[in-house]
């Protein structure tokens, strides 16, 4: 069994094959936290978020294809910057030349 989706591999659609969640935008723990007290509230520790049900049944899935990189991640790896700005060096580098012409 495997899926192949154009949005994030956690998100609401994809994610019905695989998680149940009371809320369809939990993507990951970091969508949980209260901002006020920057914690998750007592009501929801009980609950896991969609991100991690995926992990948790991934021996069970034989292809995952799609998005959603970032909820897989801590917010504060200093490797998800690097990547992001090795995506965009590369896009600027390239993309953005005024010398190359784009023949339609």
């Amino acid at each position: 069994m495997g899926f192949v989706t154009t949005t994030y591999v956690n998100h609401a659609s994809p994610s019905a094959l695989y998680a149940k969640t009371p809320y369809r935008f939990w993507y990951s723990d970091a969508d949980m936290y209260d901002e006020d007290t920057d914690k998750i509230p007592e009501e929801l520790l009980q609950c896991t978020d969609v991100a991690k049900q995926l992990f948790q049944k991934s021996d069970k899935i034989d292809l995952i294809m799609g998005g959603g990189r970032k909820y897989f991640r801590p917010a504060n790896d200093p490797r998800y910057t690097i990547f992001l700005n090795s995506i965009y060096t590369i896009y600027r580098k390239y993309c953005m030349r005024k010398d190359i012409k784009v023949f339609n």
